[in-house]
């Protein structure tokens, strides 16, 4: 059980149920964004503003999502053999679609500073979200990763104010798996690639809801108490010359046994 969900079976069974669907847990406000994200989001605003293009969300869902397991079986045994073969042909994949995200980025993307970057974004997200920050989630969540999380943004509103904190790594973050896909976009009828990057991202982080007013009071969970959290994030992007966002967060996979 996350920080946040122990959170909110403390406030109480009506609270609990308000956030039983959170798609992504936590969140970050725009002025306190770390460098690497604040840079990403004006080269994200600055890209639209340039193009003024405001894409059309297309409903991407994740398409290949697998994560490797966290103890495969013996590869003496049937199932063992079996996994070792999938994780091989997975390992195509990821490679073939590092080479066409490489070869189709605007800036140079490389697989190990990625990851790096996605977890700042991961953080901004995080604190974006506990916030309400609704101006600034557009540029680190999909389109449809953010219909997802405006009940539960409203919901925070209705309870007070959420607070998350990042405090530090427990790993550093690593890729797992990539792929890219060509779809069809519905306005214009278009094929455009989309590129999805797992990143497993283990940090160290707490949450906490006040009640609203000045005089803000603790309404469930605890500041000081921080949680190991792990999470298989994948992060998307159009490799389109025209597109006027970097990556952003499309959704997260559960770990596999």
């Amino acid at each position: 059980m996350t920080s946040i969900s122990r959170t909110f079976a403390r406030i109480g069974p009506a609270a609990h149920a308000a956030f039983s669907g959170l798609a992504l847990h936590r969140s970050f406000r725009y002025n306190n964004l770390n460098a690497a994200a604040s840079t990403a989001l004006a080269l994200a605003q600055q890209r639209r503003h340039e193009t003024g293009v405001r894409i059309r969300p297309v409903a991407v869902q994740i398409f290949d999502p697998w994560i490797p397991k966290t103890k495969g079986p013996s590869l003496l045994s049937v199932e063992g053999r079996q996994d070792a073969w999938e994780k091989a042909k997975k390992f195509i994949t990821a490679t073939v679609s590092y080479v066409v995200i490489m070869r189709n980025s605007v800036e140079k993307w490389k697989p190990k500073p990625f990851a790096a970057d996605a977890e700042k974004i991961y953080i901004a997200m995080n604190e974006a979200f506990a916030g309400g920050e609704k101006d600034v989630l557009p540029y680190l969540v999909t389109d449809a990763m953010l219909v997802k999380l405006n009940p539960d943004i409203k919901a925070t509103q209705r309870l007070g104010r959420g607070v998350w904190k990042y405090h530090g790594s427990v790993e550093r973050p690593v890729i797992v798996h990539a792929a890219v896909a060509q779809l069809q976009e519905s306005q214009r009828g278009d094929a455009i690639r989309v590129a999805q990057v797992t990143v497993k991202i283990h940090t160290k982080q707490s949450f906490a809801i006040y009640s609203k007013g000045p005089e803000a009071k603790l309404l469930g969970g605890n500041p000081a108490a921080v949680s190991d959290v792990l999470e298989y994030v994948v992060f998307e992007k159009r490799l389109a010359a025209d597109d006027p966002y970097d990556w952003r967060i499309a959704g997260k996979i559960p770990p596999r046994n």
